[in-house]
């Protein structure tokens, strides 16, 4: 049986290395676990997708379903249905850091969706179409021609080695190039603004005060999901300049 003085020790390592990978404060960190603890379903559940992506729309203004559920995977662990709770505040704690490779390599395994180190054609292709095409008109070939001249035209771009795919030693190059790159697939990453009102939630507030303010947020959320499919994500005007 698990004693009141182990679980305090695991949960103390816990914020530590949490604290040390992210550089957040210890404070900052212990909050967000108070945050993520509201999530599951019930005390000690999982963080499921429908609450993830809720929370991704309320919290941090991220509306792409396409680019959320591929987030989803790729934060918890593989083979597993659902993310832990330790596994949703670690991404809250990307999400404040200021850890640009960080970022740049989790937004990066966030575009290669099979998740076999490429980016290619095809997932290009999946995650550009909403751009040029809206889930209700009837797609035809001038549409389908659009998709795949911009599909076309961002790998011209962003394939600095013409090998067909994009790897995350290019995408590393290209962010550090141009920030807006860190964004040209979508965002995947939330904004200054929305991280600012995330971070003055938990700013000031005590463990105990930060549990009490998102205890209903879970049914609050789930109520208020608005997943907007019609939204480009704002890619453009990202400039990319053609070589």
């Amino acid at each position: 049986m698990t004693s009141f003085k182990m679980i305090m020790e695991n949960s103390e390592r816990l914020i530590n290395r949490l604290a040390e990978n992210s550089g957040l404060e210890k404070w900052m960190v212990e909050n967000i676990l108070q945050y993520a603890n509201q999530m599951p379903k019930q005390k000690g559940g999982d963080v499921d997708l429908l609450i993830f992506m809720a929370q991704m729309s309320r919290q941090f203004d991220l509306n792409s379903v396409i680019l959320i559920q591929s987030m989803y995977e790729t934060l918890k662990k593989a083979k597993t249905q659902s993310m832990t709770v330790e596994e949703y505040a670690r991404a809250i704690c990307l999400f404040l850091s200021d850890d640009l490779d960080s970022k740049v390599e989790f937004v990066f395994r966030v575009y290669d969706v099979n998740h076999d180190g490429m980016v290619e054609w095809h997932e290009l292709y999946t995650l550009l179409r909403p751009c040029i095409i809206s889930p209700e008109p009837v797609e035809d070939a001038d549409t389908e021609d659009s998709l795949r001249e911009l599909v076309d035209m961002v790998l011209k771009v962003t394939d600095m080695d013409m090998d067909g795919f994009i790897s995350c030693e290019e995408f590393k190059a290209l962010v550090k190039s141009n920030i807006l790159y860190l964004q040209v697939l979508g965002p995947c990453l939330p904004s200054e603004i929305a991280v600012q009102s995330f971070k003055n939630k938990l700013t000031g507030k005590t463990p105990f005060q930060v549990s009490v303010q998102f205890s209903d947020e879970r049914i609050q959320s789930l109520s208020e999901i608005k997943i907007n499919m019609k939204k480009t994500d704002q890619l453009y005007p990202i400039r990319l300049e053609l070589p």
